[in-house]
């Protein structure tokens, strides 16, 4: 009878828990209902490599792609290669650079962007009117606002408790707010380059810029340097660059392809600097042929004598042209020459010559904004010497088309790709395209193919069937549909902050760090950590095992720190992996000195003696302290390091003396001095110079 109850009382708990669930699963899609229901009010017009959205009711972060809706109370986030242009429905758009977290809000009165950590650029809408509700953005982060009205704008945060660094591009924008704002220079104004201006250079090459500024105020002189980084927080003086007199108003410096953040410096004039500012030089890359390969041979069907050319546009060209030719040297005559612009800046149908023959071929185009053309090199390929008669191509199974693979499964299984199989096909030709247009070229006999090497990335493909006939003359199919499928970026761990630029003083030698982490998606049998003071891969690095989801490190010393999180399966296998992040680590600043206490005066006078005695406040994190007594002509007569807030002096003769102050840290290290007080003893001091007993000469 017991063992009856026990049962009913078990089936009704279940039970229970079943409506629970239930429950709580349909508040949840009324959430999502609720949110359906809402006005998009931003959508994501450019999402390059790693870009995220988190949804406003959901706590785990979704990959984002283009044309992607957004709506009141979601996040975006870049992560340390990816970038993101946000358009609003308002007209103004923001770009967010690498390493980059924002919310948007609507409040009903406008649009608020909660600026979190990062670099942002904020383009007000086209011919705004200043006074519209919904003209720009309120740009909110922490205790301070920022109102783009009719402006374009760019921030920088290296941290949420960081200050917030405006340069304001044009226009006018509303400062608001308790902490002050970096920025707003005002007397060194850079000319040129102008902001995100781009240059074109030679593929690994640097380039020479010319900068140039004006300047206003009065007195003018001095000399003017450039700082130059990776990004706006990361500034450094450029020692491969001459400094030039202010009023020249011109240097030159010679840049890495890519992006460079810049300022230009008014030295030994604090305050005074430039605005921060950015310049791209993207190399002058070619188009890049990719089918028909070198020296190929293809065979002309009977039906249609067009062929695909396929390339990659790596630089961007416009106005793209393919020239086809009998002649090496493309001379032009309408008999051997085909030349026609092109519709897709990486393909190309063309209709061919009639019958066999070699030919050549090449693609070329312009430099966007420029008058530059540049061209491929020329390739060659050869079209078959008898008419071939075509079969109908394969019918593509799976993946379908845009499908989603999970990375895991990806590393795990790999990618199977399958078709339906033609009766007597001597073999297969399966053809990947991955987003840079590289291609993957397999063969096989088998109506499948697996790969396992494919990294997070969208890929397209193709197959081509090919078989003999009766006739004994070789047949091939046209290239079968084209899909697209997609290996999902790997899932995220995220950081229990959610910061990815942290800055920390350490007091204390070893310095030591605490990191702390979600436990991520799946169930996770261990975690992994590695902090490296470079970018190495993980093989060059130790890692180190836990099965918690913090950890306390020993770190070097001071330096730049990059630190990876990954969590394991019971198995060993990679679940999930962090976002890298960067710690600087620094050693704690100088502290401030002490200061006299309220009943010291001004002058001391001190005793006949030469005595006296110094009382001082506490300073906070103060190990101990330096007390410095200097006569007239600033040289010390006493000094000393006390571990309490009070010191005597003795044995002072006639005269005038300055004390300062200095407080000690954990290192050892003094600050700096603080305030001098004057000490006074009187003229007929008790205390004599020492007496000379004997004189010895040798």
């Amino acid at each position: 009878m017991k063992e009856v109850w026990l049962r009913v009382i078990l089936a009704a708990f279940i039970s229970a828990m079943g409506v629970v669930g239930t429950r709580l699963w349909s508040q949840s899609q009324k959430k999502v209902e609720a949110h359906r229901d809402q006005q998009p009010i931003a959508k994501i017009a450019v999402a390059a490599n790693e870009v995220q959205r988190r949804p406003a009711e959901r706590l785990i972060w979704q990959r984002s792609f283009r044309s992607q809706e957004l709506f009141g109370g979601e996040a975006v986030r870049t992560g340390s290669k990816g970038t993101a242009t946000i358009e609003f429905t308002s007209g103004a758009i923001a770009e967010l650079e690498p390493d980059t977290v924002i919310q948007i809000e609507d409040t009903g009165n406008g649009l608020n962007l909660d600026f979190l950590v990062g670099n942002l650029t904020i383009h007000a809408a086209p011919n705004s009117d200043p006074s519209a509700a919904l003209s720009g953005l309120t740009v909110k982060s922490g205790d301070q606002r920022v109102e783009v009205r009719n402006a374009d704008v760019a921030l920088g945060k290296i941290n949420s408790g960081a200050q917030l660094d405006l340069d304001v591009i044009k226009g006018d924008a509303q400062v608001l707010g308790k902490m002050p704002v970096l920025g707003g220079h005002e007397k060194l104004k850079i000319i040129h380059p102008r902001r995100d201006e781009v240059f074109y250079a030679e593929p690994g090459k640097k380039t020479a810029v010319n900068f140039d500024w004006s300047v206003s105020g009065e007195n003018l002189e001095g000399r003017v340097a450039l700082e130059t980084g990776p990004d706006r927080h990361a500034l450094k003086l450029d020692p491969s660059v001459k400094e030039a007199p202010l009023k020249a108003g011109h240097l030159v410096a010679s840049l890495p392809p890519g992006k460079t953040y810049f300022r230009l410096v008014w030295l030994d004039h604090e305050q005074n600097d430039s605005a921060t500012s950015v310049v791209e030089l993207k190399p002058k890359y070619p188009p890049i042929l990719l089918e028909p390969q070198a020296d190929a041979q293809i065979p002309v069907l009977e039906s249609d004598n067009h062929i695909n050319f396929l390339w990659a546009n790596h630089g961007d060209l416009v106005d793209l042209q393919i020239e086809i030719s009998r002649s090496p040297d493309f001379a032009s005559t309408s008999s051997s020459v085909i030349s026609q612009k092109t519709q897709s800046a990486t393909s190309a149908n063309v209709k061919m010559f009639p019958g066999p023959a070699t030919y050549y071929w090449r693609v070329s185009g312009q430099i966007p904004n420029t008058s530059v053309m540049i061209a491929s090199r020329s390739r060659s390929f050869s079209v078959g010497r008898e008419i071939i008669k075509e079969i109908d191509p394969p019918q593509l199974l799976e993946p379908s088309d845009n499908q989603l693979i999970p990375v895991a499964n990806a590393v795990r299984d790999g990618v199977t790709l399958s078709w339906s199989p033609l009766k007597n096909a001597t073999e297969y030709e399966i053809k990947i395209f991955s987003a840079q247009n590289q291609i993957v070229n397999r063969t096989g006999v088998e109506p499948h193919l697996t790969i396992k090497t494919l990294k997070p990335g969208t890929y397209r493909w193709q197959v081509i069937a090919k078989k003999s006939a009766d006739d004994k003359k070789f047949r091939v199919s046209k290239p079968s549909e084209t899909r697209a499928f997609q290996v999902e970026e790997e899932p995220v761990i995220e950081w229990a902050d959610h910061l990815l630029h942290t800055k920390q003083f350490f007091k204390v030698i070893p310095p030591v760090s605490k990191f702390s982490w979600e436990k991520g998606p799946g169930e996770p049998a261990s975690f992994r950590i590695r902090t490296s003071k470079s970018r190495a891969p993980a093989s060059e690095v130790e890692w180190k095992a836990t099965t918690e989801t913090k950890v306390t490190q020993i770190l070097e010393g001071p330096g730049l720190y990059f630190i990876n999180v990954e969590s394991l399966d019971a198995q060993g296998r990679v679940l999930a992996r962090s976002p890298q992040r960067t710690l600087q680590l620094e050693m704690a600043p100088l502290l401030e000195p002490p200061e006299f206490v309220a009943s010291m005066p001004e002058s001391i006078a001190t005793r006949a003696d030469g005595s006296c005695s110094l009382a001082w406040n506490e300073v906070n994190e103060a190990k101990g302290y330096s007390v410095d007594i200097q006569n007239v002509d600033g040289e010390s007569v006493q000094s000393v390091k006390v571990d309490s807030t009070e010191y005597d002096v003795k044995g002072l003769t006639s005269g005038q003396y300055r004390v300062s102050l200095r407080s000690i840290d954990s290192f050892g290290r003094a600050g700096k001095a603080g305030e001098k007080r004057t000490l006074s003893v009187p003229e007929f001091s008790s205390v004599a110079a020492p007496k000379i007993k004997s004189v010895k000469v040798h």
